[in-house]
């Protein structure tokens, strides 16, 4: 797709949706003193954010959690390798060029085939059912770290009264496509926050506590 032409459709309905705004904002009318202080935020509320990537990569648990899952990868490789080779070791005498070759149309060459047809069959389905597995463990890892890190991050809000916390996203970056930068953009819940409201380091650090404690 040129680039001259690739936000046609984009800026067509971005202009569509500021052509909107811009006559919600001519009729609707400036909200009064009064309404504007029922609709901000109570005096002394305290807000936090967290850098959710930056937390889980600090996180004992995390660092346990992918020793797990690399374990159970390299177990499953060298299990379909075994099998790998296995299969390959008993189709050697349907090879011609074999000292082991059977010769073609006899029963133990056609049992041989159907055999070895199975056992391919077998290792496919085994190779398979191993990647969703992989998968599903990754998965519920990734999971179970969310759900200790939202409960982590409810804890140390109630101990500090804080009443709100935000994630803060990674700064913009550079992206490979206008539909990338797009979906970035609007992924960010935080467009700044001062160092002050950051709690990263101190869930992270309450978290590798409660990890060490628990697990040793």
């Amino acid at each position: 797709m040129k680039t001259s032409v690739i936000s046609s459709g984009w800026l067509a309905g971005g202009a569509v949706v500021l052509a909107a705004a811009a006559f919600v904002a001519g009729r609707m009318p400036i909200p009064s003193p009064s309404v504007r202080a029922a609709t901000a935020p109570a005096a002394g509320l305290k807000i936090a954010v967290v850098n959710y990537q930056k937390l889980a990569l600090d996180l004992d648990e995390q660092v346990h959690n992918l020793h797990l899952i690399k374990r159970e990868q390299d177990a499953t490789q060298a299990k379909l390798q075994a099998a790998e080779t296995a299969l390959k070791k008993m189709s050697e005498p349907l090879n011609p060029n074999s000292a082991l070759a059977l010769k073609p149309g006899t029963p133990e060459y056609d049992k041989l085939i159907a055999k070895v047809r199975r056992a391919a069959i077998r290792l496919r389905i085994d190779q398979r059912y191993d990647q969703e597995t992989l998968r599903a463990d990754a998965r519920h890892a990734l999971e179970s770290i969310y759900a200790h890190a939202q409960k982590a991050i409810a804890a140390y809000a109630k101990a500090h009264q804080i009443s709100l916390v935000l994630v803060n996203s990674a700064s913009i970056r550079h992206v490979g496509s206008t539909h990338a930068f797009i979906q970035m953009v609007e992924s960010r819940n935080v467009l700044y926050a001062s160092n002050a409201l950051d709690i990263t380091d101190a869930v992270a650090a309450a978290m590798n506590r409660a990890w060490t404690k628990a697990h040793g």
